[in-house]
């Protein structure tokens, strides 16, 4: 016990020569071994060791700029078809006249069934998780006080108050609200987010340190850093993300993750070089089931011609999932977009009387038009389905992840995403000899589908990239 005293002492003191922490820690754990009981307490003292680590080791880095999003090399003037009906469609052949099967949505959760509540005779609080009341039992402020100027003495001061907090009683908290919340990693990050912001009365600094220590103590890899008087966090993700500046040590990239998008992004920044001991998992920013939030309904009346008619639709949205995925990173995958449940279920509400008898070839078409009529050319940056029908603007890239997404949840039919350097569009699988662009994969001919390009058909490609041979992602 003594030898752990003066471990702890030395390294408190700024006596200690390890370069790395980890390093020093897998030194002292052997040396422990020995003592059945020395191990635990040292472990019980390991945020100390780390505050004291915090103190030292800090060196600047000058941090990568990022891929950039993809920008296609487009005609000034965007073609438009002219609205004609298509007759190879609705002279289907008989083998794919199969008639479309809508698919069901899940019956909306009521959370307020599910809501872990935590023991009456705890001091509590609450926080508004994007409509839903959330309550945690906790103190009402946390211990923080962060310093400025910001420094590694004034960081280290920050951690060691926050560890001698019962932080592990909010940890199995999070874990149940977590469970019966639906939330993805992103949504974890957002709920700590929101009670850092309830237990620092709002200060971001202070935020960004609460929501760091909880995600190592919750296993995450995350790291600290400081530049100009700001504090900024950056953690590893299972992505290559866009436009995200980032940070290499020991061969693992951290990307700058912001929640509010209030501050630019440095480009240099001051961390420690070492790690924090168990926390090595990646941030999975793969959207997931949709998460339990408040739900909200807004509005919006879209119009779009099929056939020589037109269709007047009323669609709602949940703009709680729009404020939910705001600044949540773009990434390099064309991965699915998420759809709230109340635009879920009032896409099938308005598609299943349109689709119903149609041939396959034909409820695609139609999704297709829809798709391509709800939205102006522009570059804003939507994150889910949501956040699209409300502001009606979106690029290629958006709108194929949306139409792609209303294939998946209104059918059951195969469909692939395809980029054409930076120009993006979906292949379907429909059985049949469909004219027009065709993409081969895994034996299969999938019919192109451009939700970009108005009115068009499937079979049809923005002219100047029929003859690019795209590449392919899946969507599962």
């Amino acid at each position: 016990m003594k030898r752990l005293a003066l471990a702890i002492a030395l390294i408190l003191s700024g006596l200690l020569m390890a370069d790395d922490y980890q390093d020093w820690l897998r030194s002292q754990q052997a040396a422990s071994e020995e003592q059945a009981g020395d191990w635990q307490n040292f472990r019980s003292s390991q945020d100390s060791l780390f505050a004291g680590f915090l103190e030292q080791n800090w060196v600047e880095f000058e941090l990568s700029e990022g891929i950039a999003s993809p920008k296609p090399d487009l005609p000034e003037k965007i073609p438009v078809v002219d609205p004609k009906p298509a007759p190879e469609l609705n002279d289907a052949k008989m083998m794919y006249d199969i008639p479309i099967r809508v698919k069901t949505p899940d019956e909306p959760v009521n959370y307020e069934q599910l809501a872990y509540a935590p023991p009456k005779n705890c001091k509590s609080f609450k926080i508004d998780y994007f409509g839903l009341p959330v309550e945690f039992c906790y103190v009402d402020s946390l211990p923080i006080d962060l310093a400025k100027p910001v420094a590694e003495k004034s960081i280290a001061d920050a951690w060691f108050k926050l560890s001698n907090t019962p932080w592990e009683d909010l940890v199995q908290q999070l874990g149940k609200h977590r469970e019966q919340l639906h939330l993805n990693d992103w949504g974890f990050c957002r709920l700590l987010h929101k009670i850092g912001m309830k237990l620092t009365a709002g200060d971001p600094d202070e935020t960004t340190i609460f929501i760091w220590f909880m995600l190592l103590k919750s296993g995450y890899d995350a790291r600290l850093g400081f530049e100009n008087d700001t504090v900024y966090l950056m953690v590893p993700t299972d992505r290559e993300l866009l436009d995200t500046r980032y940070l290499t040590v020991e061969g693992r990239t951290y990307y700058i993750l912001d929640f509010e998008s209030t501050q630019p992004q440095p480009i240099k920044i001051k961390t420690y070089e070492g790690k924090y001991p168990d926390a090595n998992n990646l941030l999975n920013l793969r959207e997931g089931e949709s998460p339990l939030i408040g739900s909200v309904k807004q509005k919006r009346a879209i119009d779009f011609t099929y056939d020589d008619t037109t269709v007047n639709m009323i669609v709602e949205f949940n703009p709680s999932l729009v404020a939910f995925y705001r600044n949540h990173p773009m990434d390099t995958a064309l991965s699915p977009i998420a759809f709230s449940p109340e635009l879920h279920r009032s896409l099938t509400d308005n598609f299943s009387p349109l689709l119903t008898g149609r041939t396959r070839a034909q409820a695609v078409n139609i999704i297709l038009r829809f798709v391509q009529s709800s939205f102006t050319q522009g570059t804003e940056s939507n994150r889910s389905a949501d956040e699209m029908i409300r502001t009606g603007i979106a690029d290629s890239r958006a709108r194929t992840r949306f139409f792609i997404g209303m294939i998946k949840l209104l059918t059951d039919y195969d469909v692939i995403a395809l980029d054409y350097d930076g120009y993006f569009a979906a292949g379907v699988l429909i059985e049949g000899d469909i004219q027009g662009q065709k993409v081969d994969y895994e034996g299969n001919s999938y019919t192109v589908c451009d939700p970009f390009y108005a009115f068009s058909n499937i079979g049809s490609i923005l002219p100047g990239f029929e003859d690019i041979t795209p590449k392919i992602e899946t969507m599962n």
